[in-house]
């Protein structure tokens, strides 16, 4: 698409965005499948396993837009490095839960190049972003590691990916 359709485009889809973010959100929470429960369960015991899943998604859905917005319209960093402002977000959601789940399994011949990746990482968030970059990538992994401790779907963490493209093209 040139510059030049860009306006055009943007008047089209701009009145339509909202209902499209909300139907993919919508979507995101439904296609979360509940697990399959032993038989020899409480009837509240089999609830809670079976939709763990589903609220664990949900609730990281949630807390991940949260994050974006804030990240969006009160960013922690000084405005001379806002450009880097999703950088630790993004990394704490989608590699850090993956790294900590490579620490935490069993030895396979995996675990240093995790840590020395883990510290790789602190160390450049750190070097770029100060001490609320490494606020904001803790919190970020908190987030990113729900759907991991309840076995739900990464998928739904991308709250913190649409809504600053929500922000940018409802502008």
């Amino acid at each position: 698409m040139s510059s030049s359709n860009w306006p055009a485009a943007y008047h089209v889809l701009a009145p339509h965005f909202s209902w499209l973010l909300w139907s993919v959100v919508i979507f995101l929470a439904l296609s979360e499948r509940p697990r399959s429960a032993p038989t020899a369960m409480s009837p509240w015991h089999h609830f809670t396993y079976t939709m763990a899943p589903v609220f664990a998604g949900l609730a990281t859905l949630l807390l991940s837009g949260m994050l974006g917005l804030i990240l969006v319209f009160r960013p922690p960093l000084p405005l001379n490095s806002s450009f880097s402002v999703y950088l630790p977000a993004i990394i704490g959601l989608f590699a850090i839960p993956g790294l900590l789940m490579q620490l935490c399994a069993p030895n396979h011949g995996t675990r240093p190049p995790a840590i020395v990746v883990f510290s790789g990482i602190l160390l450049c968030v750190a070097g770029t972003t100060g001490w609320a970059g490494l606020l904001i990538l803790l919190t970020a992994t908190g987030i990113g590691m729900i759907p991991v401790l309840f076995q739900a779907r990464p998928i739904q963490r991308l709250g913190l990916v649409i809504i600053p493209l929500a922000s940018a093209l409802t502008k």
